[in-house]
C-alpha cells in the first residue's frame, strides 16, 4: 500500500483527482505516491475561457460535455460536490504529488491550469506539462502524434520515480 498511484485521462483524471482527495481524509485508503492527471475535467461549470476558445471544432465538444454531465448528475446541486468537480474542494493540502498533462487546444486546459495552481498554493508538488498544438485525448494518438509517445514516456518516468522513492522510504 506504500506504492499506489492513481491516474487517468479525461473523466478518469477527474476520478483520480477525487480519489486523491478522498484518500486524504479516509484512513482506510492509502495516500497515493502520485496522481497522474491527463486533461481531467475538474470544474463544476464550463465557463472558462478555454471552453469559449476550444469548445467546438477541437474533438471534445461543449455539447458532448453537456451530454456527459446530464448523464452523470442527478440534479444541478451535484455540480458543487468536489467528487464531481475537484476544483470545488475546500482544502487541497496534504495530497499526493501531481503529474499533470494538458493539451493546449482542449476546452479543459484552463481547469487543469487552475487545479495545478491551487495544488501548488496548497503546498502540493506539481509537475505540469502543457503540450502545444495538442487536443483532448491526444495520449491515445501515439500512431500519428509524436507528443503522445513523449507524454506517455514522461508519465512512465514519473511513476517509476514515485514508486522508487516510495520503496526507499519503506526500506
Amino acid at each position: 500500500t506504500r506504492r499506489v498511484a492513481v491516474g487517468g485521462d479525461s473523466a478518469g483524471g477527474t476520478l483520480a483527482a477525487a480519489l486523491a482527495i478522498e484518500a486524504k481524509t479516509n484512513k482506510d485508503l492509502p495516500q497515493p505516491v502520485l496522481q497522474v492527471l491527463a486533461y481531467p475535467g475538474l470544474s463544476s461549470r464550463q465557463t472558462s475561457a478555454s471552453y469559449e476558445r476550444y469548445g467546438s471544432g477541437h474533438l471534445l465538444e461543449r455539447s458532448t460535455v453537456d451530454w456527459f454531465f446530464r448523464q452523470y448528475l442527478r440534479d444541478d446541486s451535484d455540480r458543487d460536490d468536489w467528487r464531481f468537480a475537484p476544483l470545488a474542494a475546500n482544502d487541497l493540502s496534504g495530497l499526493a504529488p501531481a503529474f499533470i498533462v494538458l493539451a493546449e487546444f482542449d476546452p479543459l486546459v484552463d481547469e487543469g491550469l487552475g487545479y495545478a495552481a491551487r495544488l501548488r498554493r496548497a503546498g502540493v508538488p506539481v509537475e505540469l506539462h502543457v503540450y502545444p498544438g495538442m487536443i483532448h485525448e491526444f495520449l491515445r494518438m501515439g500512431n500519428v502524434v509524436a507528443d503522445a509517445l513523449q507524454a506517455r514516456a514522461a508519465i512512465g518516468r514519473a511513476l517509476a520515480e514515485a514508486f522508487l522513492a516510495a520503496g526507499e522510504k519503506a526500506a
